[in-house]
């Protein structure tokens, strides 16, 4: 069973145009875009040449599993600048593709977590700020610093997974049920930085399931009332000097530039104070290289999935690159930093 869907998505995981892919397979390009609208449907001979060429193992072409885009109320991606149209287009293949593989690597899986995910609705059911009120209170986080938002996360069933992205790409989120909610953050970003951007996109999956038109600014607040809870950060603010956010950097673990932000946002420090902060840190280059970096966070969910098929279930890295329909190179690749670690119940 040839899944048109599947072809067009492997083309674009490995960034080829139809065009590409007809030079490396020898068909012409008419034939590739005729398997790909589904008019046509290729010989088990064909099959095997397209799964070579784009390095798919030929039972990925069988997947039934649908396809979102980014941007969607189902995946959200934050990037610094515009990205190419061609970038965009691998870009959401390649999540798409890593959706559908933890999918396939948690079935029979008991995946137990403490807390869960809520979503809410914006202005229904609150601000941003008082969402991540509620969700700070159903996750039961201290007042004060989140000192691990990526155990907290993960305490609620979240995955976070570092991996190489473009670099204009800080992080992207995805919710598709059955899989649990998924964060991809890059792991060329800086540890404060990282943690803003899992905030972010916490902010994406619990608020907007649906599109709204102010979902990054929406975002943004959810993230700052989240890291920074401006009943508890407020006195730590006042007097505000780049000296002591490069201490507070420290104990709040987000960015100078976000404490002097928040600084102003919850009236610790007035626009003309905001305004002289600013100035000295482009003029001190700390907006491209900040002094006290903080230690990155480890996650462990994806660790513990592929644990328990090694050490309850006996599967060696074959095997699981089998269920993930992935050749075993690419399996190790990917999945490198998830080695046996928790358990989860079978």
């Amino acid at each position: 069973m040839f899944n048109c869907e599947m072809l067009a998505l492997a083309r674009e995981s490995r960034g080829y145009t139809q065009s590409n892919l007809a030079r490396v397979t020898g068909f012409p390009q008419s034939r590739i875009s005729r398997y790909e609208n589904g008019t046509l449907r290729p010989t088990h001979e064909a099959v095997s040449d397209l799964a070579r060429a784009l390095r798919y193992p030929e039972r990925f072409f069988e997947q039934t599993d649908p396809r979102f885009g980014l941007g969607n109320s189902f995946l959200f991606h934050r990037k610094r600048q515009a990205m190419p149209v061609a970038e965009v287009r691998r870009l959401e293949a390649e999540i798409n593709i890593f959706r559908m593989r933890i999918n396939r690597l948690m079935r029979g899986l008991d995946f137990e977590h403490d807390n869960e995910f809520v979503t809410y609705e914006v202005d229904e059911d609150g601000t941003p700020e008082e969402i991540a009120q509620m969700v700070r209170a159903g996750w039961k986080l201290p007042a004060g610093p989140v000192r691990n938002l990526t155990a907290a996360i993960e305490s609620a069933g979240g995955i976070v997974v570092l991996t190489r992205f473009h670099p204009k790409v800080d992080g992207i989120s995805a919710w598709v049920t059955p899989t649990p909610p998924l964060f991809f953050l890059n792991d060329r970003a800086p540890a404060d930085r990282t943690r803003w951007t899992l905030a972010h996109e916490a902010g994406h999956v619990i608020m907007h399931r649906q599109a709204r038109p102010d979902i990054e600014p929406e975002a943004d607040r959810f993230a700052s009332e989240l890291l920074m809870p401006a009943a508890d950060i407020r006195d730590d603010l006042s007097n505000l000097t780049l000296p002591k956010a490069a201490a507070l950097k420290l104990e709040w673990r987000v960015s100078i530039q976000a404490l002097v932000r928040r600084a102003r946002d919850v009236g610790a420090i007035p626009s003309e104070k905001y305004k002289s902060l600013c100035v000295q840190i482009s003029k001190a280059g700390i907006r491209r290289n900040e002094p006290n970096p903080i230690a990155p966070e480890a996650p462990q969910n994806l660790r513990a999935i592929l644990g328990t098929h090694r050490i309850e279930h006996g599967y060696g890295n074959s095997e699981l690159s089998e269920i993930a329909l992935a050749f075993p190179d690419e399996f190790d690749e990917l999945f490198a930093c998830a080695q046996p670690g928790l358990r989860i119940a079978k």
